[in-house]
């Protein structure tokens, strides 16, 4: 009996290894909360309710030294205050039309551990469904991550979860494999 527990608590051990690599592919997603547990937001106190965006990467195995993305808000949203990572050293453009960041050189966010860029407060003006997303930088066509090597290296990402207002939102808006998914967690 002590083998088979034995046998079993090995087991266990090694799926929890392999449950904690990082994904082959990065990840970018918008969040209500800070805990990456909501991505959905709603109208509840007339004439506008204010919510906060998160916006979340989680590296590859290559890490992350930064990114290349817009936002698309829809029009029942107003933009505020956006508040950049102490870490990000370099900043061109701006969320609603075009954004390049970089963390600091030799500054690399480690592999399958997420990283917040920026987090905006935001006003929510109607009950209609919409979503925020993240689409491609309007000069390179992509959205996309530096990993961290020597190259500052290009890779693309993979969309995890848009903010949805007024509705629910899922995640997987784009195809994943079922150890990706795994590896999130």
């Amino acid at each position: 009996m002590k083998k088979v527990i034995l046998a079993a608590l090995g087991l266990l051990l090694m799926a929890g290894a392999v449950f904690a690599q990082a994904p082959d592919t990065a990840y970018v997603g918008l969040f209500a909360d800070v805990d990456r547990l909501t991505w959905s937001a709603y109208h509840i106190d007339p004439p506008m309710t204010d919510f906060m965006m998160y916006i979340y990467w989680l590296p590859s195995v290559d890490g992350f030294q930064g990114s290349e993305f817009k936002v698309s808000y829809p029009a029942n949203v107003l933009k505020g205050l956006v508040t950049t990572n102490s870490r990000i050293v370099v900043s061109l453009g701006s969320l609603s039309t075009g954004i390049s960041v970089v963390l600091a050189e030799g500054d690399c966010q480690p592999p399958g551990v997420w990283i917040e860029t920026h987090h905006q407060e935001c006003t929510l003006l109607s009950i209609t469904p919409s979503i925020i997303e993240i689409v491609a930088h309007p000069t390179v066509g992509y959205y996309q991550v530096a990993i961290c090597d020597e190259n500052f290296s290009i890779r693309p990402v993979k969309k995890f979860t848009n903010l949805c207002l007024n509705s629910a939102c899922a995640t997987a808006t784009e195809s994943k494999t079922w150890g990706a998914i795994k590896s999130l967690f």
